[in-house]
């Protein structure tokens, strides 16, 4: 009997498995973002709770403003104290929510934001270098190979995508419904999404700035 022209064959299926096995690494590394988000909020909550244990692979630049909130909390007392810790709380929100949005793209294959997220979390990292915790610089790190692999995961599946006949996708649509070639990107769009790289970069980038120049005020 004949198979099918659309019957997935053995090299077909081993290439299905390899296009799954990128997407599952993909989906792996850029997940750290989602972890780093997550530890950092606990690590907000942890320390507002009067707590000195941290994860080490959250955010510094979180760890260095809810230290400067508290230091100009108890400095300014009632009825600023408050709202500078709030200020401070929502800080730490909006920044973890940006590597939410960095695992969200991430996930979505796009490479520069992925990149771009890890120069954010390096430039993090260079936080605890200037307080010697050599511990979280190896979590970074570690963390950091975790994103390196995801991001060329999207670069190869990519490749193998374009590598691809029409009629060899259509043969594994139904082993793989999301290996499909990601859609052309216009200009407009590009310049979209780079203005917004640029914002995930420079907004924690400015609250670091104002946070330092807080700290270094004397306290009235």
């Amino acid at each position: 009997m004949e198979s099918s022209p659309n019957q997935p064959g053995a090299q077909q299926i081993l290439l299905a498995k390899k296009l799954m096995m990128l997407d599952n690494r993909v989906k792996s590394g850029t997940g750290a973002f989602f972890w780093i988000a997550g530890l950092s909020i606990i690590n907000t909550i942890s320390f507002m709770a009067g707590s000195d244990s941290t994860f080490v692979i959250g955010l510094g630049l979180t760890q260095f403003i809810d230290g400067i909130a508290r230091g100009l909390a108890e400095g300014a007392g009632s009825p600023s104290g408050p709202v500078i810790t709030a200020f401070a709380i929502f800080l730490d929100i909006a920044i973890a929510g940006i590597f939410v949005l960095l695992g969200i793209f991430g996930r979505k294959r796009h490479a520069k934001v992925v990149l771009m997220g890890m120069v954010l979390y390096f430039m993090d990292a260079l936080i605890f270098v200037w307080v010697q915790d050599w511990y979280a610089i190896l979590f970074h790190g570690l963390m950091l190979l975790s994103l390196w692999n995801g991001y060329r995961a999207i670069g190869q599946l990519r490749e193998l995508e374009e590598g691809i006949s029409t009629r060899g996708l259509a043969a594994m649509g139904n082993m793989i419904p999301q290996a499909t070639p990601q859609p052309s990107v216009d200009g407009k769009t590009r310049v979209r999404n780079l203005g917004l790289v640029a914002l995930i970069l420079l907004v924690p980038l400015g609250i670091f700035v104002i946070m330092v120049f807080l700290s270094i005020l004397p306290l009235q």
